[in-house]
């Protein structure tokens, strides 16, 4: 079968592909060390892959964000979409907005700052994805060591790698992109750092607590508080009354409400009627099913197997069992499942409904299905004595999931034109191109009008040029 990714992609994906299965060889032969070190190289090269699948902005949110980001470059504190307003125009909806506050600032100054380092492209915007997913590559390993062994600790690594779900967030093709990515990475990192916090007492990480929790916050808004709800829920479990055991927690709350407070007061302070308008607009997210975002009681729980995975709803219960059975820190697990029961929870009373809003889960979901995949693992070499037999049909076992779980070929039939009736990438790809010639045509000043539907948004982002999806009027001229 002929492959249609192109040399740049495959410069990173046959290596990381290597190295996969190089991690794979060494875990099944018991060098964790070897397999953990393999794993965050194939990680590096895998998610570089990921971000490179779309050379283009996709339509829908990372067009917005990548355009917000590049403005923020010489801006930081002054979000914008529109540098100017030059027509008449509603410029308060956040699709047309000249100050853009529709998602919190974090994650676009990351982007912001990665154009500023490596200069203005789609795999600048994307690479900040790039390395908070390796960074969970050792938390993943560490969070499931703690909870269960080192085998299960690597395991929730693989499946985090592995992850079709990821890979479509990394290339900008899967809502909400880049956003999702950091939101996920820093909620998972103050959940980790809660972990380390209860296992050595030492109190510097209660200012990471806080810090990644703030980030969250920042990244998107309130469930980034995800680990104080963990924590007064253990708190709860331990019958823990006495102020001295929240204590701790009051610090964490104390820094982040100091990361995040600041931006608070100063969009309402420098933007009222804007900012006022974007907190309205996010309430509404509870009540009413924003932009057709909606769904029943059961949407949630319907998007498992896209998450996590298609295996995922049949092998999550069983493993998550095994976990709280087999694990020696049933009361960090309990917390940490409990307080995924409230997300689960949250969201089902929302009517908004979007797929992403419980990926924030996978730390406990992937360590959950590390567990039953690491009792078939000690079954197996439990039952074949023969180490050599035993470690290959373990090597093949997870070859076979990891690499069904990547989905290359569907991956190659969304992303490049391996299928003829591949419409989405044929039209972005030759609207970058025509934007990035009329970068190098137009006049500095020049101003596009009639630009179909939201693809003004790459025309800014690629020509510099304002764009408009209207015809002006004589007033306009």
């Amino acid at each position: 079968m002929k492959s249609y990714f192109d040399p740049t992609q495959l410069v990173v994906l046959i290596p990381g592909m290597v190295c996969m299965f190089l991690s794979l060889l060494f875990y099944s032969r018991k060098k964790p060390l070897m397999a953990l070190m393999s794993l965050i190289c194939s990680g590096v090269l895998l998610f570089s892959f990921a971000s490179l699948l779309d050379p283009f902005l996709n339509i829908w949110d990372e067009r917005f964000h990548a355009l917000v980001a590049k403005n923020m470059m010489d801006k930081p504190f002054q979000p914008m979409l529109y540098r100017e307003k030059l027509v008449d125009l509603d410029y308060s909806f956040w699709a047309s907005a000249h100050i853009w506050l529709h998602k919190q600032p974090f994650f676009l100054w990351q982007m912001a700052l990665s154009f500023k380092i490596f200069g203005v492209s789609e795999f600048a915007m994307r690479l900040p994805g790039i390395l908070l997913s390796t960074t969970l590559i050792p938390v993943f390993y560490r969070c499931g060591k703690l909870w269960m062994n080192a085998s299960v600790g690597y395991l929730s690594a693989l499946l985090w790698v592995s992850s079709f779900y990821l890979y479509e967030l990394m290339s900008g093709r899967q809502m909400l992109d880049q956003n999702d990515i950091s939101f996920v990475a820093y909620i998972t990192l103050s959940i980790w750092a809660w972990m380390e916090y209860q296992e050595s007492g030492k109190r510097y990480w209660l200012l990471l607590i806080g810090a990644f929790s703030g980030i969250s916050v920042l990244c998107k808004w309130f469930v980034g508080l995800l680990v104080y709800l963990i924590w007064a829920t253990f708190l709860f479990i331990r019958k823990e009354w006495t102020p001295k055991y929240w204590l701790p927690l009051l610090i964490s709350l104390a820094v982040t409400t100091l990361m995040v407070l600041p931006w608070q007061v100063y969009i309402f302070h420098s933007f009222p009627e804007i900012a006022a308008q974007e907190w309205e607009y996010n309430a509404l997210h509870f009540s009413m099913p924003v932009e057709g975002h909606g769904g029943d009681g059961w949407y949630h729980l319907q998007q498992i197997a896209l998450l996590f995975g298609q295996l995922a709803p049949f092998v999550l219960l069983p493993g998550l069992i095994l976990l709280y059975r087999n694990t020696e820190r049933k009361q960090i697990v309990l917390s940490c499942l409990l307080g995924a029961a409230g997300v689960h929870l949250f969201f089902f009373l929302a009517a908004t409904k979007m797929p992403s809003f419980t990926f924030i889960l996978v730390l406990p979901v992937f360590i959950g299905l590390a567990t039953a995949l690491d009792a078939c693992v000690r079954w197996l070499r439990d039952k074949i004595k023969r180490r050599l037999l035993s470690s290959s049909l373990i090597l093949v076992l997870l070859g076979v999931l990891v690499f069904s779980r990547m989905d290359i070929e569907k991956l190659q039939e969304i992303h490049t034109l391996w299928r003829a009736d591949n419409d989405y990438t044929r039209m972005l790809s030759e609207n970058r191109r025509i934007f990035m010639r009329l970068s190098n045509e137009l006049p500095k000043n020049a101003v596009l009008f009639n630009v179909k539907g939201r693809h003004y948004v790459e025309a800014v982002f690629y020509t510099d040029n304002t764009a408009y999806n209207v015809l002006p009027s004589e007033k306009d001229i």
